[in-house]
């Protein structure tokens, strides 16, 4: 086995780059007289390789360039040998070239050793030479596994559901979105703004945290409330951890009610106090005693979505308890939503926001039309309320205030989509549309988990 070495670097990291490839090699089966050549590259030299053979402006870690007179993965076992004579000379497997100035920032960013990241991207690039590739996602499962073996680094992946409840307006759509580090679900001063139960998912590399933000706990009075209460016991069951969220500065007995709600439960419980951005000690102390009386909470954790006080910590604590498993939705995923229900809850957050006091919760959202071509998105949608009083105010004088909600709510949705936005809306009268389970079916509320 040959395994040349070229560049600028020192004795421990050529005997880490040895080592790595004899171990590629001899967990892949292969002859004793396989050739290598492994050289440690400046940025400049990456950027040309890449110009060069991939027409790509780029610096990236390692690139590898296989033999081509070899069967592209296909293992130098004895059968392959017994079919090509290679009249006792060393097969020439490929080269491998490493940046090593990119290896430096990756190992600072990972929090590794250099010759951690070294011997990784060597295994990685011999893999490559072998016939191994990551671009379809089986593939990558497949080298990713091999890697892992011959690292020696396999590590566990959590993954789970974790249902967020707690009273009306205590932070749980803005602990989530804080969490998730997307705007999952819409935040308004009012309770109840929150009515399905919403995903938001939280992604790292060993992680994936599927919370389940849920309306505020109601008492209900009509279809829409019954549909909401039941958002909230479904969101709650099949989970693997709960966190109920607090409000530090007012911790009170409808809290402490939830938590007993949730005291049977045989999963791990966690009381988040939220806002203790604007909460003092002397507010939350006391209240926090009591809060100790439950023995079967699993953590107290204090935390600021507003200000993303704490949030790791509370990441952590769930990682803990969560069971080993592979993701439940794909990496980049941030909820369960499509895109017209977000654009829906954008355009009411916004209703929300600018009509505090004279519209409580009255209105609703159907989106007639969403159109998309190329640079442009064109969204025609109604706002729905129970009372032609409540038509002029959303209007406004001179439709002033429908073009403040449009205006507000198009900024969002651009950011949403990643495009220009044309929305169109008007205002829709439909007396006791909350009872009404026609209407509630038209708006996207699946009455049927209430039969």
């Amino acid at each position: 086995m040959k395994i040349n070495i070229i560049g600028k670097v020192d004795s421990a990291l050529k005997a880490v780059a040895e080592d790595a490839t004899k171990s590629v090699l001899k967990e892949e089966g292969q002859p004793n007289n396989i050739e290598v050549t492994i050289k440690f590259v400046t940025a400049d030299e990456i950027r040309s390789l890449n110009l060069a053979k991939r027409n790509k402006d780029s610096e990236t870690d390692v690139l590898s360039f296989p033999n081509t007179l070899l069967v592209a993965g296909q293992k130098l076992d004895k059968s392959y040998l017994a079919l090509n004579s290679f009249d006792g000379k060393n097969i020439y497997l490929g080269d491998c070239a490493l940046c090593l100035p990119v290896a430096k920032k990756q190992a600072k960013e990972f929090n590794v050793t250099l010759e951690s990241e070294v011997r990784k991207l060597i295994v990685h690039s011999i893999l490559h030479l072998l016939g191994y590739d990551h671009i379809k996602d089986e593939d990558y499962v497949k080298m990713h596994a091999v890697e892992n073996k011959i690292l020696g680094e396999e590590k566990e992946f959590k993954s789970g559901f974790v249902a967020v409840v707690g009273r009306p307006n205590v932070g749980k759509s803005s602990l989530v979105n804080a969490l998730v580090g997307e705007k999952v679900s819409i935040t308004s001063p009012k309770p109840q703004t929150t009515r399905n139960k919403i995903y938001g998912i939280f992604n790292d590399k060993d992680c994936q945290i599927v919370f389940v933000d849920t309306p505020g706990e109601i008492h209900a009075t009509n279809k829409l409330a019954k549909y909401i209460e039941k958002s909230i016991s479904e969101g709650a069951k099949g989970v693997d951890a709960i966190i109920i969220v607090v409000d530090g500065a007012k911790i009170g007995q409808e809290d402490y009610k939830i938590i007993e709600k949730y005291a049977k439960s045989k999963i791990p419980v966690f009381v988040v106090i939220n806002k203790t951005d604007i909460a003092s000690y002397q507010e939350v102390y006391p209240k926090l005693a009591k809060l100790n009386e439950y023995k079967f909470i699993s953590e107290f954790v204090s935390v600021s979505a507003l200000k993303k006080k704490n949030l790791n910590e509370l990441i952590s604590k769930l990682k803990a308890v969560l069971p080993n498993g592979e993701p439940l939705f794909d990496e980049d995923s941030y909820t369960d939503k499509s895109v017209r229900f977000m654009v829906s809850e954008i355009i009411r957050e916004k209703v929300l926001l600018l009509i505090q006091k004279e519209i409580p919760h009255f209105s609703a959202i159907e989106i007639l039309s969403y159109n998309e071509s190329k640079g442009l998105v064109k969204i025609s949608a109604d706002i729905i309320c129970e009372k032609p009083s409540h038509k002029q105010i959303i209007i406004g004088k001179n439709g002033d205030m429908i073009k403040k909600i449009g205006t507000l709510a198009r900024t969002d949705i651009e950011k949403l989509v990643g495009k220009k936005v044309n929305l169109e809306l008007f205002v829709k009268v439909r007396t006791g549309w909350q009872g009404d389970s026609l209407v509630l079916g038209d708006l996207g509320y699946d009455l049927k988990s209430l039969s």
